[in-house]
């Protein structure tokens, strides 16, 4: 099973201008700050600073977004996605059922004398 996990979080900016301007932050702060600003009252992704700031790596969000945060001029609010997938075998029970469920069928389908490795495999059902 594949496991996949995805950090959204959405930066609300909630100080007026002249404060934000005022305290002491990194470059990396204002530049996102500065973005943010651009649209105060909208919720940002990690993908729309990313591409506001002109930043490749989300790094760079996640930390100036918690030194906004601790300042108090943003809220963060992250959500986990789980995404899990099929592999080869996993399709194919989706397509064709169980293995399990498909030799348990033959089973009880086939007659007492039937049932040997042999009957099996002729059955379609392989190593």
């Amino acid at each position: 099973m594949g496991r996949r996990v995805i950090l959204h979080g959405s930066l609300k900016c909630e100080a007026p201008i002249e404060q934000s301007m005022s305290m002491d932050m990194s470059n990396n702060d204002r530049t996102m700050l500065k973005s943010m600003l651009t649209h105060p009252n909208r919720e940002w992704a990690i993908d729309d600073l990313l591409e506001s700031t002109g930043w490749k790596d989300q790094v760079h969000v996640a930390g100036s977004g918690q030194s906004l945060s601790e300042l108090g001029l943003v809220s963060i609010h992250e959500s986990k996605i789980r995404t899990v997938s099929l592999d080869s075998e996993g399709e194919k029970a989706a397509q064709n059922g169980l293995l399990e469920e498909r030799i348990w069928k033959w089973y009880l389908d086939s007659d007492e004398d039937k049932r040997n490795m042999e009957n099996l495999f002729d059955a379609g059902f392989q190593r």
